[in-house]
């Protein structure tokens, strides 16, 4: 099976989002940029494939440090795109953010139960358009103000390089020159003195070397036809007649040899455009030395004006490669009969266009975002700049029931095991249910929780007691080993942990757990110089009188975990637990208050803020819960979605006391408007186990009974309802 069909679901990998930002400037310029600094090329490319393939490990790989790929694609933009083609803060801020912003949203993000496509459109849309929005509304951005129009958002969207080239061709006609001419006249002149290339290649070899790469090659020649296959009918039949058969077929070597012979020699004037891209399909193993050297050598009267013509009129084939691209923007850039603002104008367009482009097709091939999704997105853009009423999260579905159940439990599991009530019995419940609703979990969160509870349950007898301490050390073994990429927005905490333990069983020189590897996280993070955090991070491991691991645990977690962190900032001179529980209850109430003047999205905020100070408030879980279920029912369009959520904070709320009699009563009388008839049943007769006088349960169970044809049944909870009903209204002397 396939890399990327294993491993559709979860997180976006860290190497596929390395991939993925990789592509954006395209490997070569990278391999480039490695001769450069003196490393090997071939060593470097071999280094790039293995982390793609997650088969390296993160240390020294994860950030801007020197020598990464991350570290490279930071110094072509400023060594390229900054200092030698002046790109300006705001443009260069918008790179960043369609860039390292989006890598880190992809790789520091929770994963859930949906398809890697959806989450990475999920942050797509989130990212494009609240920049785009904050673009309008001159919102600072880093500090500066923007000065950007919604007309010049639209065109760049829009843009492709038959407008800029037809522009460049108008402005050069105006001057009395042809852009053509001198540009063919400009390519000669760099030219001239390099040497034809003297190695020949039988055109036998080059169809042995693709027929034996493992079937890359016809992938590759799959995928860059599969929206334009009819096209090769009448022009290249028998590429047709290979791309629309399959590798299992009895006569697929011939039919392949026929093929690429066709191919070849009808694409050879094209061919040479497009080396720097077969040099690299795929993240190939394979050189295609002979390949290249054939068309190389047949191809003697290359110019530039045949890749301009087809990026031109075949953006969707044709890729335009940095190393030509950067001929035509030094071109523009050193002549002198063009204004320096139509320089600079034509300079950045194409810069832009070639980085657009470039992630386009990455988006499509790492993250399976399709080109009508992505063009569906443009429209979306369009329609959020001529609405300028439409908010930025009309556009993601952010509000999604399943993920927030999930993040909701995995936060409650870590906040309870830190809380005075911790039962190690309900923490196990709570980590079975996360499995359930995300099969993923099992490798990351699965292990780490259940060794993350044996801290807290043993408290300060770990130490004296090595089965525990091997049965911890090896939880986070196999949480690090086998789920690391799944670890979302919880790596900071889970690292951090990891040393902890490190520490508490004075294995000090072992760097196992990551060590290097945080930090190089945090500097990144904290956006600090590295001397200065390993210093914080040192005097933190060091210094710590804790006597037991999981004091510091809860000192971690309100630092590190996202939520604990807005808690910290928001509340710093609160306790951890009693403080906050007081807090959280006064939230309640207000959210209560609220609700009651029929302000719901302001009750709403204040029962999640109670939650995120207590994540075991079964109260607010509760409210909020019986909330949605009003709001469903005000909000008619939404009323699906708010059922959802109504129902997730329902089972959270059992999840934690499963004799809460109002949430139980109100989660069958949910199920019953779903007409989920037996489910409602369950609850009401557990109400009624807890309270044998509530009358409404029997009431309602009745009802139930009568729609599933239980007459009998029915009749018995009707009458024990009016007996009690009676009862209150006449109370006996």
């Amino acid at each position: 099976m396939g890399k990327r069909e294993k491993d559709k679901y979860g997180n976006v990998t860290f190497g596929e989002a390395t991939e993925l930002l990789i592509d954006i400037i395209k490997q070569n310029v990278i391999l480039d940029l490695v001769k450069k600094n003196d490393e090997k090329k071939g060593a470097y490319k071999k280094k790039l494939e293995e982390i793609y393939d997650g088969k390296r490990a993160f240390s020294k790989l994860s950030t801007a440090t020197k020598g990464s790929p991350q570290w490279y694609f930071s110094l072509f933009f400023k060594t390229i795109l900054e200092d030698k083609y002046n790109l300006s803060p705001l443009a260069m801020i918008t790179v960043d953010s369609f860039t390292w912003q989006f890598f880190y949203a992809l790789t520091h993000y929770t994963p859930f139960e949906k398809l890697k496509s959806e989450t990475a459109m999920f942050h797509l849309r989130k990212q494009v358009f609240c920049f785009i929005y904050d673009l309008l509304k001159r919102k600072p951005i880093d500090g500066i103000v923007n000065k950007i129009s919604s007309d010049s958002i639209k065109d760049f969207l829009i843009d492709s390089y038959n407008d800029i080239f037809s522009n460049i061709e108008d402005k050069f006609k105006d001057i009395g020159k042809n852009f053509h001419i001198e540009i063919k006249d400009y390519w000669k002149e760099k030219n001239k003195d390099n040497p034809k290339p003297k190695k020949t290649v039988s055109l036998e070899k080059v169809i042995n070397e693709l027929i034996n790469d493992n079937g890359i090659f016809f992938k590759e020649l799959k995928e860059s036809y599969s929206d334009n296959i009819d096209d090769l009918k009448t022009e290249k039949p028998k590429l047709y007649a290979l791309l629309i058969s399959n590798e299992n077929i009895d006569n697929f070597t011939q039919l392949f040899k026929d093929a690429v012979e066709e191919f070849i020699n009808k694409d050879l004037d094209n061919l040479k455009i497009i080396i720097e891209e077969i040099e690299e399909f795929s993240k190939t193993k394979i050189n295609y030395q002979n390949f290249c050297n054939y068309i190389k050598s047949n191809k003697t009267n290359y110019n530039l004006d045949d890749n301009i013509s087809n990026w031109r009129h075949n953006e969707d084939v044709y890729n335009a490669t940095w190393k030509k691209l950067e001929f035509i923007l030094d071109y523009l850039h050193e002549i002198d009969f063009l204004p320096e603002k139509d320089k600079i104008t034509y300079t950045h367009r194409l810069i832009s266009l070639y980085l657009r482009k470039n992630a386009q097709r990455a988006m499509k091939k790492i993250l399976y975002i399709s080109k009508s999704e992505q063009e569906r997105i443009i429209e979306d853009i369009k329609t959020m700049i001529n609405n300028k009423n439409r908010k930025p999260e009309e556009f993601y579905m952010e509000n999604d029931s399943d993920f927030f159940e999930q993040k909701d439990l995995i936060y409650l599991c870590l906040v309870y095991q830190h809380h005075e009530d911790f039962d190690p019995v309900k923490s196990n419940e709570i980590i079975n249910k996360i499995e359930s609703k995300c099969f993923y979990s099992k490798y990351f969160f699965s292990p780490w929780l259940n060794a993350r509870a044996k801290v807290f349950e043993t408290g300060k007898i770990l130490k004296k007691n090595k089965e525990l301490k091997a049965l911890i050390i090896n939880g986070y073994k196999k949480a690090y080993d086998e789920g690391i990429a799944y670890a979302g927005c919880y790596l900071s905490q889970f690292i951090f942990e990891a040393i902890v333990i490190n520490k508490f069983y004075r294995r000090e020189g072992s760097n196992y757990y990551g060590y290097g590897y945080a930090l190089e996280l945090f500097k990144l993070d904290e956006k600090e110089s590295f001397e200065s955090f390993k210093e914080k991070l040192n005097k933190f491991i060091k210094g710590s009188k804790n006597t037991e691991p999981g004091k510091d645990f809860i000192d971690i977690h309100y630092s590190c975990n996202p939520c604990g962190k807005q808690i910290l900032q928001d509340y710093p001179n609160l306790q951890y637990n009693s403080e906050l529980e007081n807090e959280a209850i006064n939230l309640n109430d207000e959210g209560l208050k609220y609700e009651k003047n029929g302000d719901f999205e302001t009750a709403k905020k204040y029962f999640s803020n109670a939650l995120i100070l207590n994540p075991v408030y079964v109260n607010a879980y509760s409210n909020r819960g019986n909330l949605y279920i009003q709001m469903s029912e005000k909000f008619i369009d939404k009323c699906e979605q708010f059922t959802k959520n109504a129902l997730t904070d329902y089972n959270i709320a059992l999840l934690l006391n499963p004799k809460h009699e109002n949430t139980l009563f109100n989660r069958g009388l949910l199920f019953y408007e779903k007409k989920e008839y037996g489910e409602a049943i369950k609850d009401f007769t557990e109400v009624i186990n807890i309270n044998s006088k509530a009358l409404d349960a029997y009431f309602s169970r009745g009802n139930c009974y009568k729609y599933i044809n239980r007459f009998d049944l029915a009749i018995k909870d009707y009458n024990k309802a009016k007996q009690f009903q009676d009862l209150t209204h006449n109370p006996s002397p």
